[in-house]
């Protein structure tokens, strides 16, 4: 099964599925901890408690971008 994060998901099928939320807890969030997964759509990430990509923003706010962003074709200032 194909799993999306919360920007994917609504970019692509135009809803969030919720396919990557809840892998990190409200606690570990707070602690600033995220859950580094495979989106079908942007590729490897990390995914907050929402399932939110913590890269989409910072690579241009779109699946294509950030899809190339995390296998360094396009750089980004991550922090």
């Amino acid at each position: 099964m194909a799993d999306y994060c919360k920007q994917c998901s609504i970019e692509l099928f135009g809803e969030d599925f919720k396919d990557m939320a809840g892998l990190v807890t409200e606690e570990e969030e707070a602690k600033h901890f995220v859950a580094t997964v495979i989106c079908e759509g942007c590729g490897p990430t990390d995914v907050n408690q929402a399932g939110e990509c913590q890269w989409h923003e910072k690579a241009g706010g779109t699946t294509e971008l950030c899809y190339k962003a995390s296998r360094g074709y396009e750089s980004i200032n991550c922090c």
